[in-house]
């Protein structure tokens, strides 16, 4: 069991943003009979969880233990089971990236290989590739052609995908880093990093890039504030006044503030339809 350090976790170890949207490449082909469960959950975990649950349901009446200290070491095994969850994740999402950049580059290859066939890439991809959905083969595709994004599978597919997007018009065969140097995101692939802050960085810079491709300008400082407070920057960019910078987003919550939005960031519009200034 895995109990993180304070302050400056390692990014194996380390408490994650939201958890990235997983989900099959498209129809999953594999049947019940072929799936082989992965062990995830050691012996000695199990023994220190039991060994806990007997201490506080038969204690030892010669030697009593104060309940506080039951509790404190409650809270001991959770911090220590929340960090093995949130390392198996953080795997989970770099294999996958990297199963998705894989099956990309296949698939720019079978592109080439078809060409001068009578039916184009696309109507071809849907009669031979039915078992990848056709918005995720082109995510794919598009991080195999992007060998810059490669070293930062950690990311995952819908982070990596967005750096790809905003990096797109950039010039040079590293736009990605260029991107983290322009930000001063530092990043070396052979020390430790602690991953909640380095995705919470890589979130700010594309907010900011995607601002500022809508033609919105905001004090970075502010929109680190919003990113950090849950707000999404995304594609529905908006301005409704020239000198007031707006965020256009989709909400279901009824008219004023939605609790835990950023201070300075407050929604307003009718119906699901609203935007939220930036003040």
């Amino acid at each position: 069991m895995n109990i993180p350090n304070t302050g400056n976790e390692p990014y194996k170890n380390s408490v994650i943003p939201p958890m990235e949207h997983m989900q099959y490449t498209g129809e999953d082909s594999s049947s019940v009979t072929e799936l082989s469960l992965l062990p995830v959950f050691d012996e000695e975990d199990e023994r220190v969880i039991q060994t806990w649950f007997q201490q506080i349901e038969n204690p030892d009446k010669n030697n009593e233990v104060p309940i506080e200290d039951f509790i404190s070491e409650g809270i001991t095994l959770v911090m220590g089971l929340s960090a093995d969850a949130n390392q198996l994740i953080n795997r989970a999402n770099k294999s996958f990236a990297e199963k998705a950049i894989e099956i990309g580059k296949v698939c720019i290859r079978l592109k080439k290989l078809i060409r001068g066939f009578q039916k184009p890439w696309g109507v071809w991809a849907e009669e031979n590739l039915p078992f990848v959905a056709k918005r995720n083969r082109e995510k794919y595709m598009l991080l195999a052609s992007r060998p810059d994004c490669w070293p930062f599978s950690f990311l995952g597919v819908d982070r990596l995908e967005m750096l790809c997007s905003v990096t797109k018009e950039m010039e040079g065969q590293d736009r990605i880093g260029d991107l983290l140097r322009k930000y001063n995101i530092g990043f070396d692939d052979t020390a430790e990093i602690n991953l909640s802050q380095f995705k919470t960085m890589i979130d700010i810079a594309i907010s900011n890039e995607r601002l500022i491709k809508n033609g919105l300008t905001v004090a970075l400082g502010l929109v680190e504030e919003t990113v950090r407070s849950g707000i999404q920057f995304d594609a529905n960019l908006v301005s409704v006044r020239p000198e007031t910078p707006v965020l256009g987003r989709t909400l279901s919550s009824s008219h004023g503030e939605r609790e835990g939005e950023a201070p300075r960031a407050f929604a307003q519009g009718c119906g699901k339809t609203r935007v939220v200034y930036l003040v």
